[in-house]
């Protein structure tokens, strides 16, 4: 019943999921490819080959544009991203698989001590995330249960995986007769998560005040914002965005951040969404909406924090601006 059930989860079910990873891996490499070259024509009305090619090596490098302010932060990141994929592609027991498959591919493994390290690395770091989260204030505001599962979901193959090469006692006797059964579901599951993950932007609604600053600094035009009669709205496009963090290298409120996600809907979504909603604050003088109401009061708040009265200088639309400034001007004349 054993082997039977280990064959089952070894071999069909492992060749279905690689096969619909690598379809849904080209799904979405085509699918960033298209929208990179659609936005470019609707940009320019002609394709700007420089800009296309440096979308697509950014894409290689994320985070790239956060690198100058927090080096840690990043160097941090990739370590933990490089070693969660050199570890299985290149351990030899993976690459055996590959050989006795029908495909018979095979290449160069790692030594076992450098995978060892490679894996310790991951399940280090994974604390690491995970300590950060549960101790950090502001990062435990941030999280959502999904950024605990994930965290779960990747760290599950690799402590399995060192259970099983190295032939380690489990706590539970049931845990170490199918360890290597929950190693292969394990990897499975994080390899159908992959298909569905995305590292995209968020706007913290508490923080972000309308500026469009982030939408300025986009490369490759995955935010873009919406103005309506009453609220401004910022736009965002999954399958645009190259993880550069521009948004969070420049936002004056700290308000976006990069988030892995899983996502079904984003999957199979093409077009922008509204990442934040922000409304118009009227004027004082002539009732008409004419800025984003958090920018607003960000103005009053640092004008009153300087002692300048706010109502002499904010709250104004640039038409009712002239006036009160000029009333003020006659009124200090004729004083």
């Amino acid at each position: 019943m054993v082997d039977t059930i280990l064959y089952f989860i070894e071999g069909p079910i492992m060749e279905t999921v690689l096969y619909v990873f690598g379809f849904a891996v080209l799904i979405r490499c085509l699918c960033f490819a298209a929208s990179v070259l659609v936005t470019s024509l609707r940009a320019t009305e002609r394709l700007q080959v420089d800009d296309i090619l440096r979308t697509f090596v950014g894409a290689l490098a994320p985070l790239h544009r956060l690198f100058a302010a927090r080096p840690i932060y990043v160097t941090v990141r990739y370590v933990f991203h490089v070693c969660m994929v050199v570890t299985p592609v290149w351990y030899y027991g993976h690459i055996s698989y590959f050989e006795m498959s029908d495909l018979e591919w095979y290449w160069p493994p790692l030594p076992d001590g450098v995978v060892d390290r490679l894996t310790l690395t991951v399940l280090f770091l994974a604390l690491f995330f995970l300590f950060r989260r549960l101790m950090l204030d502001e990062v435990r505001r941030d999280s959502s249960p999904q950024d605990f599962i994930l965290l779960t979901v990747t760290a599950a193959p690799y402590l399995t995986g060192y259970y099983v090469t190295h032939s380690l006692p489990a706590p539970l006797s049931f845990l170490e007769n199918h360890m290597l059964d929950l190693h292969i579901i394990s990897g499975e599951v994080m390899i159908v998560s992959v298909i569905f993950l995305f590292c995209t932007t968020r706007l913290a609604r508490k923080k972000c005040v309308g500026c469009t600053a982030c939408v300025e600094q986009c490369p490759t035009g995955t935010l873009t914002f919406q103005d309506t009669s009453d609220a401004r709205t910022i736009r965002y496009a999954n399958y645009l965005c190259i993880c550069c963090a521009s948004c969070m290298e420049t936002c004056p409120e700290q308000a976006a951040s990069l988030r892995h996600e899983l996502s079904i809907r984003k999957f199979f979504n093409l077009f922008r969404y509204a990442l934040n909603t922000v409304a118009f604050s009227r004027c004082r003088n002539c009732g008409a909406l004419y800025a984003p109401e958090p920018q607003v009061l960000k103005i009053d708040r640092l004008l009153e924090a300087r002692g300048i009265a706010s109502s002499e200088h904010a709250g104004y639309c640039s038409r009712c601006k002239k006036i009160v400034h000029s009333s003020v001007g006659a009124q200090s004349a004729a004083g």
